[in-house]
């Protein structure tokens, strides 16, 4: 199932989740704001929920209400995982991204010592009258 198709399904049922620490009953919106490893604990726990449910499945039984439980689990723990892979995928980018501000930040700070280095080697370059001149006019304009 697709993910617009499970957070529609969860949002049509009112699906709710417990969470594993706290008390009370979560929805779809307030998971995002759960930590990794309550996320975590929560879906280890719909795991072995759904792993009993499916040790004593009658598949010879026409009980139908068993199977749609079941099919609730999976759902609420597909979407669990889903936010869990977001969220990591997310900080993932965000890592990457201060890598190359950092990495960005380093270069333009090497290319402003360059243009330093060249500044002054051009200012090197001038014959001492022409710096004896220039010092001469900063000195009378007394902007410094």
């Amino acid at each position: 199932m697709n993910s617009s198709k499970m957070f529609e399904k969860a949002s049509r049922q009112k699906l709710r989740w417990s969470v594993k620490g706290i008390g009370g009953e979560f929805t779809v919106e307030d998971l995002w704001s759960l930590e990794k490893g309550q996320l975590n604990s929560t879906a280890q726990a719909l795991d072995t929920l759904l792993a009993a449910e499916s040790q004593k499945t009658d598949y010879l039984s026409s009980d139908v209400s068993h199977r749609s439980v079941n099919s609730d689990v999976k759902i609420k723990r597909d979407i669990i995982v889903y936010i869990i892979k977001t969220r990591l995928a997310e900080e993932e980018a965000l890592k990457q991204a201060r890598i190359e501000v950092k990495r960005n930040t380093e270069e333009r700070d090497k290319i402003i010592a360059a243009l330093q280095g060249k500044a002054e080697t051009e200012l090197q370059k001038r014959s001492k009258s022409d710096l004896k001149a220039r010092l001469a006019e900063l000195e009378k304009e007394g902007n410094f």
